[in-house]
């Protein structure tokens, strides 16, 4: 280290300069005679011939002390450059201001231009509308002179402060009203900001002088450690005397313009000519609103922020567009884009909602403010829709656009796409997001831009700001402000067990207590929704009961019957009168995160207005049963709900009536439900949870996320200041609340989007610009079923790079797909069903194979607890229906698909009514799904085929027949070759194990634990050994596996090739010629799967190996391959069989016959044939060899024996 530190000649690499100054005084004044040194010249003080007494004195100089300037960098020097070039542009400013003082306008014509305050103020309907009416003339007059006294105060220009008035002024001069710049020139009521100044750019460069300074220095200090404090010193002086002369040059020029305007002042009797704009905006289309919706839009925090959007949206390829539940993006941003003619030139404005019901009441909400027809403003949801040629703005699922996308995708005919409740991170958003960053930058380098904008109420935004790989710029995010009122939050001190017997009680305490307001309660599930709507219907009946709802006494005992009631609390007053007072002078603060609901409202010693936990809370419903007061119009919402009966919540309730809508989380966004003041949240939420290693899908009820429970809270404060219980406590919100919901991509199958990818030719999915990358692992398995589908595959390559490519599949990079798969991507299904399609294409059992897929698409078609309670009975008389739907024989062994396919036929041949529905226990929305997506199942196909081919709609469809049982379970098969389960042999357990356990248990896939074959399923009774199954589901810590259908074990190597292991050939039986196929073809030993489960053994086509063409050859001797040789058996000089004996090459016959097979790699008929249409002597001079000479010429007349 001393080394490195002291180098060789350091002080001379420093590069210091030093000079050493030697004190030669003494020296000088001894006197040498030069005449004694004989005249030299060549004297040296250096070399004196006389020392002096006394030491010299040495003085060193440092050179460098003191020089010019530090080194500076080139970086360093361009910086500094250009402060100094700002500078001098600076003190340059006053010669600039003397030189447009010398050009400044007349005030006559100055008079007549328009202040930059009253630009665009009124709107340009008005503005159009006043010039047509002539109006326009007598007010522009008045307005100009009423502000000539105010032009000389604008017109003052400083250089610093002062930069935006000359802005104003640049662009005040575009409004000129001479005749000569009317043609150029925009109407004086509209800021014309398609030209930008020339001066904007140096303007703006004045304005960030002082800023741009400050950050020069900061970086020069970073790198160089300091600066010099003198020149800032003396910079800041040099600026302040500078502004100090600008300012008093400033003043001068205002006191010369007020003194030249007062004396050219415009008299009052000037007449202004009359300006019409013969070019009205291109982008601009006029709508004409009732009064009533113009009102109620100036109230939606959105509108004041129109220009800033729409500016935005012009500017930017993509938006994002964060606001709060409320603000009115939903609805106003589509209408925002047709007034700027984002709908003109035939193109359409796209919006799409996660769900159908959305994009149903949004559609609906738009058509109603432009005073538009719904021809114009549609929607297209997946069943249905009113979408036209007419349509110019498009309402739809994000499924819809996805498809449109396959077909087109640029998406010529859309000018703009709007992604709403980007938040919710549905599968589909995700993708079209994706799609939708490459499809705008290939528009835009089109010169047809397409404009993208996501909306969302709670939005991370770092997904798409920060992710470089979806948007290389960032895109633009504009925060709107929300028109929220205050919301009070209330936790509970104790989170009960049975929400749903909390969320009753606190509905009927605020329905007892609180002043009017609707209210709002979110639950998890359908049946759930069920039992709290039918309690409180019980509580607080309507006088008008019997015509309430075709609902209204829904059977709830099923959900209820395995609780235990318990003892009802203290009696309360069952007549207690509705007290109303003003509900804004309550407290409207959230509580604290240890306060309780004890003083909910915040006062302390007014106990009646108190909303208190009652003691007995976790008992099930305690509450008295009749609440007495005011009715209550109690409403469900969920998704399986129909559409008429969910229209019913944004309708007003009925005079007298309290509304109380019970919902599930489709009421979280989107949709606005009015006159909600009071939200009880469970803070529960079912979702479908997926194992990515097994496959089990089960329903879990957990907590929501916070993002969530701030959107449900939000309810309550849309119409006014409101209330939102929380049946948790806040210590259960901050542990256990994740703060977003996780997105879909990664808790569902990824197969069909993986499918859709590579039908468009996205090979490489595994590269897509994903908002959230869903993994390698949920794109491998992807991959894998898609390929164990047939609908992909791995390229063939030669040698170990197969097997290579085969095990380095990065999540479906070097999978292709195949024909099949193309196939299997123009259908809107699951690929497993896509793929029962693209099969029964060859047999004729299509017709059967549509209605099946449709029924097997929908979920709930089924229903297992009566809706009526006056028809308890019901149940059994569904089970026998459902029995005698199954059929017997091979109609039977098709399981729960055969009723099913029964119930859609039987559905279709009553006419389709909701009594038949009724008692046959069929859900009359499921099946009006299923007929539609018949419908259009049957147009896909028709487009593929020749009209010939077509197939026609069968309101009359007869059962099928055992053979085409047969068929349909054979296509089922080929559909789930991964969902196969064989039951548990009595062998199999153990002596301590209980067999009644394991009675209707199977083994399947990899799992370890047995499935329980449902109780519902028609094949419990017969219980056959191997089925197939449409899903397995997880209840009460059993699995349970639902669709149920018998297979052979025999079928499984001919539908599931790729999920079985051959074995080598068998010696017996022996291996044959098939002649249907011209292959030759061995027995093998087969087992399914990892876990090895034996099957019958199967015949396949022999493995490709050199005993192959030994058989080959064996069997056209024998004369199996084309019958003409037989004949000629007989005749052999040795038996056929020799070809395949080891001691074989001692005859060179054998050899010959061989060598001549192997080199053209023939070892089929269908190989020979190919051959011989290039070279018809082929194979003859190695034939003939077997036979005597007396033969030969007769067997080469024949030569080829085809």
């Amino acid at each position: 280290m001393a080394r490195m530190r002291n180098r060789f000649n350091q002080k001379a690499r420093e590069g210091k300069k030093k000079q050493v100054v030697v004190d030669n005084s003494e020296t000088k004044k001894v006197l040498v005679d030069s005449k004694a040194l004989g005249g030299s010249s060549k004297y040296d003080e250096a070399n004196a011939l006389v020392l002096p007494s006394k030491k010299r004195k040495t003085v060193v100089k440092d050179l460098n002390k003191g020089s010019g300037s530090k080194f500076l960098s080139r970086k360093q020097r361009k910086r500094l450059e250009k402060i100094v070039e700002r500078r001098e542009k600076k003190s340059n400013r006053a010669e600039l201001l003397e030189e447009l003082q010398k050009h400044q306008l007349s005030a006559e014509k100055y008079s007549k231009l328009t202040p930059l305050v009253q630009v665009q103020t009124e709107g340009l309907k008005k503005l159009f509308s006043e010039i047509e009416k002539g109006d326009y003339e007598k007010r522009a007059l008045e307005s100009s002179l009423a502000e000539t006294s105010a032009i000389p105060a604008s017109s003052s220009r400083s250089s610093i402060k002062g930069s935006n008035k000359l802005k104003y002024r640049s662009w005040s001069g575009r409004f000129s009203l001479d005749k000569k710049s009317k043609e150029c020139s925009k109407d004086p009521m509209v800021l014309g900001l398609d030209e930008e100044p020339s001066s904007d750019e140096d303007d703006s460069d004045v304005e960030m002088i002082g800023a741009d300074t400050d950050e020069v220095k900061e970086e020069l200090v970073d790198d160089e450690g300091e600066m010099d404090t003198n020149d800032e010193t003396g910079d800041k002086e040099e600026e302040e005397d500078e502004e100090e002369e600008v300012r008093a040059e400033e003043s001068d020029n205002k006191n010369d313009t007020v003194q030249k305007l007062k004396q050219d002042c415009v008299k009052p009797d000037v007449q202004l000519t009359s300006v019409k704009a013969e070019k009205k905006p291109k982008q601009f289309v006029q709508v004409n609103r009732t009064p009533e919706i113009e009102a109620v839009r100036a109230k939606l925090p959105i509108i004041p922020e129109e220009q800033v959007i729409m500016e935005s949206i012009n500017e930017n390829a993509v938006t994002v567009l964060a606001g709060e539940t409320g603000s009115g993006k939903t609805t106003q941003v589509p209408q925002f884009l047709y007034e700027a003619g984002f709908a003109l030139n035939g193109k359409i404005i796209g919006i799409t909602e996660p769900r159908r019901v959305a994009a149903i009441s949004m559609s609906h909400r738009v058509a109603k403010e432009l005073n538009l027809s719904t021809s114009i403003v549609s929607y297209q949801i997946r069943f249905e829709g009113n979408a036209n040629p007419k349509t110019k703005i498009k309402f739809m699922t994000d499924g819809v656009l996805l498809k449109e996308l396959e077909k087109d995708f640029l998406l010529s005919k859309y000018s703009a796409i709007c992604i709403d409740e980007a938040h919710e991170r549905s599968l589909y958003t995700d993708i079209l997001i994706g799609l939708l960053s490459r499809v705008v930058t290939i528009r835009k380098k089109r010169n047809d831009p397409l404009k993208l904008v996501i909306m969302s109420a709670t939005m991370r935004v770092e997904d798409f700001q920060e992710n470089s790989k979806l948007f290389k710029v960032p895109p633009r995010l504009i925060h709107v402000p929300t028109r929220q009122f205050p919301v009070q939050i209330h936790f509970n001190k104790v989170t009960p067990e049975n929400y749903i017997v909390a969320a009753y009680k606190k509905a009927v305490q605020i329905h007892r207590k609180l002043p009017p307001g609707g209210i709002l309660i979110f639950l998890t599930g359908q049946q759930e929704v069920r039992t709290v709507v039918s309690k409180l219907r019980k509580a607080f009946p309507r006088k008008d009961a019997a015509n309430y709802d075709s609902t209204a006494h829904e059977n709830e005992n099923a959900f209820l019957k395995q609780k235990k009631r318990r003892s009802q609390g203290n009696n309360k007053n069952k007549n207690a009168a509705l007290r109303t007072f003003d509900l804004d002078k309550i407290k409207a603060l959230p509580l604290k995160s240890g306060e309780g609901d004890g003083d909910e409202y915040g006062s302390e010693n007014n106990s009646e207005d108190e909303l208190e936990e009652d003691d007995d809370l976790n008992s099930e419903w305690a509450v008295d049963s009749d609440g007495g007061g005011e009715p209550l119009y109690v409403l469900p919402l969920y998704s399986m709900l129909p559409s008429n009966e969910q229209q019913k919540v944004f309708e007003t309730p009925p005079e007298g009536c309290r509304l109380c809508v019970v919902a599930t989380n489709v009421a979280e966004t989107s949709l606005t439900i009015p006159s909600i003041r009071y939200v009880i949240d469970v803070g529960k939420v079912k979702n479908k949870e997926w194992d990515k290693l097994t496959g089990v899908q089960q329903f879990c009820v957990t907590w929501c996320s916070k993002a969530s429970a701030e959107q449900r809270a939000g309810r309550a404060g849309r119409t006014g200041p409101g209330h939102c219980y929380r049946l948790f406590s806040s210590a259960v919100y901050d542990s256990d609340f994740e703060q977003y919901s996780a997105p879909e991509i990664l808790i569902r199958p990824v197969d069909d989007m993986m499918l859709f990818m590579k039908s468009i030719g996205i090979d490489r999915v595994c590269n897509f610009p994903y908002p959230t990358h869903p993994g390698e692992t949920q794109l491998f398995g992807a991959e894998k079923t898609l390929i164990d589908l047939g609908a992909l595959e791995i390229p063939k390559v030669k040698g170990k790079a197969q097997k290579s490519a085969a095990k380095n599949s990065n999540g479906g990079d070097q999978s292709r797909i195949t024909d099949l798969g193309k196939t299997m991507s123009h259908f809107p299904l699951s690929p497993r069903f896509s793929k029962m399609l693209a099969l029964s294409f060859h047999h004729s059992v299509i017709e059967y194979a549509v209605a099946l897929v449709a029924g097997l698409t929908v979920q709930e078609v089924f229903l297992d607890v009566s809706l009526d309670e006056s028809s308890k009975g019901l149940k059994s008389s569904w089970i026998k229906l459902r029995r005698q739907w199954a059929g017997t024989g091979s109609q039977l062994h098709l399981g729960d698909n055969m009723v099913l396919l029964r119930a859609v036929g039987a559905f279709e041949y009553e006419g389709g009514t909701a009594e038949f529905c009724q008692k046959a226990g069929l859900r009359f929305k499921a099946m009006k799904e299923i007929r539609k997506l018949r419908k259009q199942l049957i147009s896909e196909i028709n487009m593929m085929v020749s009209a010939e081919q077509e197939l026609p709609i069968n309101p009359q469809m007869k059962p099928p027949t055992d053979d085409e049982a047969t068929l349909l379970r054979q296509i089922l098969l080929s559909g789930l070759p991964d969902r196969i389960a064989r039951k548990i042999d009595d062998s199999e357990l153990k002596q301590d194990e209980d067999k009644k356990k394991y009675k209707y248990a199977y083994r399947c896939g990899e799992l370890e634990d047995p499935v329980i074959m449902h109780p519902s399923s028609v094949l419990r009774g017969s219980l056959p050994e191997w089925v197939t199954y449409q899903e397995i589901f997880e209840s009460n810590e059993k699995m349970y596996m639902r669709g149920i259908t018998a297979i052979e074990p025999s079928w499984i190597p001919l539908f599931c090739k790729s999920l079985c292991n051959m074995g080598s050939p068998l010696s017996e039986p022996l291996p044959f010629y098939d002649s249907e196929k011209g292959i030759v073809t061995c027995s093998v030993n087969c087992t399914y799967g990892k876990q090895g489960w034996e099957l019958p053994i199967h015949e396949i086509e022999f493995p490709f190996s050199l005993e192959k063409f030994k058989l080959f050859a064996q069997f056209l001797l024998q004369g199996d391959v084309f019958p003409k040789l037989e004949k000629w058996r007989s005749h052999l000089l040795s038996l056929p069989i020799t070809m395949t004996k080891p001691w074989a090459r001692l005859q060179p016959r054998t050899q010959t016959l061989l060598d001549a097979l192997t080199s053209k790699r023939i070892c089929s008929k269908s190989d020979l044939l190919e051959v011989w249409k290039s070279d018809k002597n082929f194979l003859l001079k190695e034939y003939l060899e077997w036979f005597s000479a007396e033969h030969q010429i007769q067997i080469s007349c024949c030569w080829p024996p085809i």
